[in-house]
């Protein structure tokens, strides 16, 4: 199945961004003039945000229009599925549900990155068969990537091949999750404890499958040690570029508190070298820096 996943109209390019567009600790890494909106601001620094508010409730229209409103053509929002969907229903009988998300979201149609399918850890290798259906009703028009958490998918593991052929059957991308950095020592006080509970510590390949691969690293509160952890992952998304994808790259903390700084660090890495490729927008009051 060929999908309009946007590849060529971004060229070459590499979106990178953070879990959301707005966090208390955030004011000196995003500056905000008085009256400007959290995702004006962010958006002006970074170029992507996962949408991570749409999987707990789907937001009012004017609030989706709000958003369109904002974002500049280049940037890209990732929306999550609704929970209801994903974790609910089991992606089966979702057909309501999912033409509903899909009307709502409509105004962000330009600044759409892939859809993210996230499936709970739950959601094994005696699913794929729902997830190929789902697949097969889900529209072209828009992209999409998976997120699976069951320790079966992981690298090396007997069901990642089988998941990789379904989702190369409908054009589809995988959503990797790498939180190697969070799991590297010991924890971090009580932020540290709580992110490694809701984070799935398997390994993962550098895998694209499609043109818009879609990488979350998952790092702890040392900046240093993140960027360190993650050369293997800034290499591979120079070659996805290298190849023609339009890659996505997702940076979160323990705490996201320094999110944005270390974002416009992996950013940079990533582009080094690369005339071809623009660095992100300095801050107002001058540049973020990781130290």
């Amino acid at each position: 199945m060929t999908r309009d996943t946007g590849a060529v109209q971004d060229g070459l390019t590499v979106h990178v961004g953070c879990a959301m567009w707005t966090h208390r600790a955030w004011a000196d890494q995003l500056p905000r003039p008085r009256g400007r909106h959290a995702l004006d601001a962010y958006a002006r620094r970074l170029t992507a945000v996962e949408g991570n508010t749409t999987f707990y409730a789907l937001p009012d229209p004017a609030t989706v229009t709000t958003w369109a409103s904002l974002l500049p053509p280049s940037f890209r929002i990732t929306p999550k599925l609704p929970r209801t969907i994903t974790h609910d229903r089991r992606l089966r009988n979702a057909g309501t549900d999912l033409r509903v998300f899909l009307d709502r979201i409509e105004p962000l149609h330009a600044n759409l990155g892939p859809i993210c399918v996230q499936l709970p850890a739950s959601f094994g290798p005696d699913d794929l068969g729902v997830l190929d259906r789902f697949l097969a009703t889900v529209p072209d028009a828009h992209p999409w990537a998976v997120e699976v958490r069951h320790p079966a998918f992981a690298a090396g593991g007997s069901a990642e091949g089988a998941l990789h052929r379904v989702l190369g059957r409908h054009g589809v991308d995988r959503v990797l999750l790498d939180s190697t950095v969070l799991f590297d020592g010991p924890a971090t006080g009580p932020t540290g404890t709580a992110a490694r509970a809701h984070k799935p510590a398997v390994p993962v390949e550098p895998v694209a499958l499609g043109t818009r691969p879609v990488l979350r690293l998952i790092g702890a509160l040392d900046l240093g040690a993140c960027l360190a952890g993650w050369g293997h992952w800034i290499w591979a998304v120079r070659r996805w570029i290298d190849e023609g994808r339009a890659p996505l790259v997702f940076v979160h903390t323990a705490d996201n508190a320094e999110a944005p700084t270390l974002a416009r660090a992996v950013h940079a890495a990533i582009i080094e070298g690369n005339a071809a490729l623009a660095p992100l927008p300095e801050p107002d009051d001058g540049p973020a820096t990781l130290f």
